[in-house]
């Protein structure tokens, strides 16, 4: 149980949407009875600084008071990234420079596998610079069998920065704005309500580049841990479970007549080539040298 402080609580309720009730934020951020006066006292300051607001009359109710929004320019000629997925994955939803992937999956999925797959097919078309920020979980070992997996006579140097991160993504991200970013993955332990903040983050760091990111979910479920904060950043959803993957979530498709819209892959995991997804007639993702899609 993390413990309730006023950071804790700005960084939960600026991820809000709607009324808020003192009922939900005890509930979410699993307050013990004897903070909730303390609870009260911290939303009284957010009132006081100009953060929220009440709803009305109503006691212990709610609401985000969020920043005057900037003019929006309908003529403005949309951009979409230049990137490459697994399973022509890009051939059915369109990310936006600036935007992101999130793949919600369960443990043990490939998320790894499907992440590195993306940094080395990105990496190898060289259009852009390519991030692939990893967690000492995988170990060294393990990631170059996984490589190995996908290009038997892969040699240093690679086609991407590898890069051991756990958290502050942001940060790196903000001096590399415009590169692909892939995020393996991110992990908030305890506080995975605040992943959904971590997620808006990333986003804000971005300038023309993209950042696909990794989160873990629950078996038998869609939706990543964090909830329904996770589902806002995020252009383009990929639920990953084991053997399959699928679109829930897109706002733009190519001008090509594919349906994205609950489209699913199949696929095995070759645990003899470091664990690459494999298309469930046994033919690996197609490596390119540049996109088939006009992006």
């Amino acid at each position: 149980m993390a413990e309730l402080t006023q950071a804790v609580l700005r960084d939960w309720f600026q991820q809000t949407t709607g009324p808020v009730s003192l009922e939900k934020a005890k509930r979410e951020l699993n307050v013990s009875p004897s903070a909730y006066n303390k609870l009260r006292v911290y939303f009284g300051r957010l009132v006081k600084e100009g953060v929220a607001e009440h709803v009305g009359d109503k006691d212990g109710i709610y609401r985000l008071i969020e920043d005057e929004p900037e003019d929006v320019d309908i003529f403005a000629k949309e951009t979409f990234a230049d990137i490459i997925l697994p399973f022509d994955l890009h051939h059915y939803a369109l990310l936006e420079r600036g935007q992101m992937i999130q793949i919600a999956g369960s443990p043990g999925s490939g998320k790894t596998a499907i992440c590195l797959q993306t940094a080395y097919l990105n990496g190898l078309a060289g259009q852009s610079e390519v991030f692939y920020w990893g967690t000492k979980e995988a170990g060294r070992k393990g990631l170059i069998e996984r490589l190995r997996g996908i290009d038997p006579g892969i040699e240093p140097p690679l086609p991407f920065h590898l890069k051991v991160l756990r958290l502050g993504h942001a940060t790196h991200i903000a001096k590399h704005p415009n590169a692909i970013h892939i995020i393996d993955y991110l992990d908030l332990d305890d506080t995975a309500y605040m992943i959904g903040r971590e997620l808006k983050q990333i986003v804000d760091a971005l300038d023309e580049g993209v950042a696909i990111v990794a989160i873990q979910k629950p078996f038998h479920r869609d939706e990543g841990l964090g909830g329904i904060y996770t589902l806002k950043t995020p252009q383009i959803i990929l639920a990953l479970d084991k053997e399959r993957i699928r679109i829930t979530k897109h706002k733009a498709v190519p001008n090509n007549g594919l349906n994205a819209s609950l489209k699913e892959w199949k696929f095995t995991v070759d645990r003899t080539r470091g664990g690459l997804l494999v298309f469930e007639d046994n033919t690996a993702p197609v490596i390119r040298t540049e996109s088939q899609v006009p992006f």
